[in-house]
């Protein structure tokens, strides 16, 4: 063959390999050696026409990929009016990525306002479990809201019963207020030990949001309702504030590669609606969340100030009383769980005031407190 005519025909594959679509890593049967869709399913962000759906495909949760053969792989997702799937509504493909942890975010869109739906996520293997998911009222609708605040959920402390209870209440809404996993090393003397040691890059994230998802009590709760969710210290360093870090001498280049480390994680794990961030250490999470008439959760975005030791909170809405009591009160935090349920809150959004004394509630585990049955429970008595 001619040397030139070699190099020319080369030169064209090169070029139509560079721009040709990578089809050769996509696939949509997966080699999996157990359950892709362990980690279960969640909803979250609703609006009057739109919710997001989430799953994260991870066969083998701890090995690298999360199990996965570093292909991208396209699955299915359904929305239906009804829990047989009998009448979809709305439905589709999306490609998982492993760069993303092949996590899945699809916002879904052309929904009718009030409305509850059912969802799933389909691969070659097998479906996922069915969520539900429901879109908020419209704008001016003065329409009452069931639901519950958690927060500070260690898996170490307790056990997630609040989560069964929680799930069985069939709330509109679920809103998380941030620490859903905690970083540090296990320690001695816990209920159940985290995996490894303080957890630094992505795949040290990804593990530990793969343990605390494992936990069958969270799946449920995240099935039930949409959440919307923020993150609060633990998510990155405990009382790390901008770029200094719980140790202080940790560089600001050291503090960044782990909040980006950190942020892509919650990203990956979460089922949350934000603009994409020129770099994951810099991920703005703020955004709105109305409820009918009312501007019920502000800008859902309690984040840590670039001042150490200083929060910013939502100053707009009434619910920020009820998100202090929680967040604020040290001897409250401990719990593995802290939970809310207010009782039609549309007379407190009114001004009825905040939660009282009942702000947070304690989850202890039951080998250590014997006849706890969970937060929500009693708090649902009390009420």
């Amino acid at each position: 063959m001619d040397r030139r005519l070699f190099l020319s025909d080369l030169t064209r594959y090169a070029v139509l390999c560079a721009g040709a679509p990578n089809l050769w890593r996509l696939t949509t049967r997966p080699v999996l050696s157990g359950n892709p869709f362990a980690l279960g399913v969640a909803s979250g962000d609703p609006t009057p026409n739109a919710c997001v759906i989430w799953t994260r495909l991870a066969p083998d949760p701890f090995a690298p990929h999360g199990g996965m053969d570093g292909q991208k792989v396209v699955l299915d997702w359904e929305v239906a009016d009804d829990e047989g799937f009998s009448k979809v509504v709305k439905r589709g493909r999306y490609t998982c990525a492993p760069e993303l942890g092949y996590s899945v975010h699809v916002d879904v869109q052309g929904l009718a306002p009030d409305r509850w739906y059912f969802y799933r996520f389909t691969l070659p293997a097998g479906s996922s479990t069915v969520g539900r998911l429901r879109t908020t009222p419209l704008d001016g609708a003065q329409q009452p809201l069931d639901f519950a605040f958690v927060s500070c959920q260690h898996y170490e402390q307790g056990l997630f019963t609040a989560f069964d209870h929680l799930a069985a209440e069939r709330l509109d809404l679920v809103t998380h207020l941030g620490d859903y996993i905690y970083e540090t090393a296990t320690r001695e003397d816990v209920v159940r030990p985290h995996h490894g040691f303080e957890i630094i890059t992505v795949e040290d994230y990804r593990n530990r949001y793969a343990q605390y998802k494992l936990d069958p009590a969270l799946q449920k709760a995240h099935a039930m309702c949409p959440w919307i969710v923020t993150w609060d210290d633990h998510e990155v360093d405990n009382n790390y504030a901008g770029s200094v870090g719980e140790n202080v001498f940790e560089s600001d280049e050291q503090m960044r590669q782990r909040r980006a480390a950190g942020y892509q994680a919650w990203w990956e794990h979460q089922p949350v609606r934000v603009p994409r961030a020129r770099s994951w250490a810099d991920l703005n999470i703020t955004r709105t969340a109305n409820w009918g008439r009312w501007r019920a959760l502000g800008d859902g975005h309690a984040a840590v100030s670039q001042r150490p030791g200083v929060r910013r909170w939502p100053a707009c809405d009434p619910l920020r009383r009820l998100e202090r009591s929680v967040e604020d009160d040290d001897g409250r935090r401990a719990g593995a769980v802290a939970a809310q349920r207010p009782q039609r809150v549309a007379r407190d959004l009114a001004g009825a005031g905040a939660a009282g004394d009942d702000g947070a509630a304690r989850q202890s585990p039951r080998r250590r407190h014997p006849g706890v049955d969970g937060p929500v429970g009693g708090l649902s008595r009390r009420a």
